[in-house]
């Protein structure tokens, strides 16, 4: 078992890095560049963890992922002015969540699955779980 215990250690020296780059306020290539490590590394980590954390979350809790309604609808086309709100070029796809009491959440597809996430826990704490 002694590639487990090295895949296990090197988990918690990964764990341990990317705190240390969420403190550091630096961009992801600096910090990188800092620690002498690749940028496909970082973001394979990256994932990989997350990915972990959330299914070790789904165990602790005794509940698979959550399902709720979700209705495709066409929207107006995505102009100039409202890509640059949504801070996105014009060319990205976007996806829309309204939440139950009408507050509307629009992000590019480029977004991933973690950033979603924590964008829509804070629209929740923010809207008193709407």
């Amino acid at each position: 078992m002694v590639g487990g215990s090295n895949r296990h250690g090197a988990a918690a020296r990964w764990r341990e890095r990317l705190d240390r780059w969420k403190r550091s306020g630096l961009t992801i290539t600096e910090f990188c560049r800092r620690e002498r490590v690749s940028l496909p590394s970082f973001f394979s980590w990256r994932k990989r963890l997350a990915a972990e954390s959330a299914s070790t979350l789904h165990r602790r809790s005794g509940s698979g992922p959550r399902f709720i309604p979700v209705e495709v609808v066409d929207g107006p086309p995505m102009t100039p002015a409202s890509a640059s709100r949504l801070g996105i070029g014009s060319t990205w796809p976007v996806v829309e969540v309204v939440l139950p009491r009408g507050v509307t959440v629009k992000v590019g597809t480029h977004v991933d699955e973690q950033d979603l996430r924590q964008i829509l826990r804070a629209v929740v704490a923010e809207t008193a779980g709407c």
